[in-house]
């Protein structure tokens, strides 16, 4: 099978990656995510390395690294503008960290208010269009999206209109209302009140345990 993951990664993260390998924003796709995968930060390739291993063809996407995407998008013909995360490279600074302890609690909650009053963090469309066009060009049967809130279901659908790969969620937080979760072939978290939420939806939806 052609298997695609697609990742977001913490801004705070992106910014300390960044800051540490001068230059490496304006490197080659294949160095910039060689060197993403060496850093062993969250999921890093461990999903598609592994799926390798068992014979099938997969990799990584990391939809929200807006240098790591411009350098795909140069190398194949696209123009395109991106903003860089902020406090990388460019002066601003990351919230104390004080505030960001304070604040991880709430975020469960913080997260559907920000939806509502358009706080949310999909993508823009220059981001969209780059994810597409590799989704064009990868042909994946299988697409694991690992952040639901990057990608809504709106673009979930378009991605299902490429082929229409199984579309696979995973989740660790109750899912919103107003989405059209049944875009997805199957919803998966480690947490069960979040599978009986989705069923709820009338969504398949299975517990799949962290693991390490």
């Amino acid at each position: 099978m052609r298997i695609l993951v697609l990742n977001a990664d913490y801004p705070r993260f992106l910014a300390w990656f960044y800051r540490r390998q001068a230059g490496l924003e304006n490197a080659a796709y294949a160095t910039q995510m060689a060197a993403r995968n060496a850093s062993l930060f969250g999921v890093a390739d461990f999903y598609s390395r592994n799926f390798a291993a068992l014979g099938h063809e997969a990799a990584e996407i990391h939809i929200n690294n807006p240098w790591l995407q411009a350098a795909w998008a140069r190398e194949h013909g696209i123009a395109t503008e991106v903003p860089e995360p902020p406090g990388a490279a460019t002066g601003r600074k990351m919230p104390p960290a004080w505030l960001q302890r304070v604040v991880t609690p709430f975020k469960p909650i913080l997260r559907p208010l920000a939806r509502k009053v358009g706080l949310s963090p999909r993508l823009d469309t220059s981001a969209e269009n780059i994810l597409l066009a590799q989704i064009e060009e990868f042909k994946p049967d299988l697409v694991l999206n690992q952040d639901i809130f990057h990608i809504d279901t709106s673009l979930v659908r378009r991605i299902k209109g490429i082929g229409n790969p199984v579309m696979v969620g995973q989740v660790g937080l109750l899912p919103p209302r107003g989405e059209d979760w049944s875009v997805y072939d199957l919803l998966i978290s480690q947490l069960p009140s979040v599978v009986h939420s989705f069923r709820a939806f009338g969504v398949r939806s299975e517990v799949s345990h962290l693991a390490f």
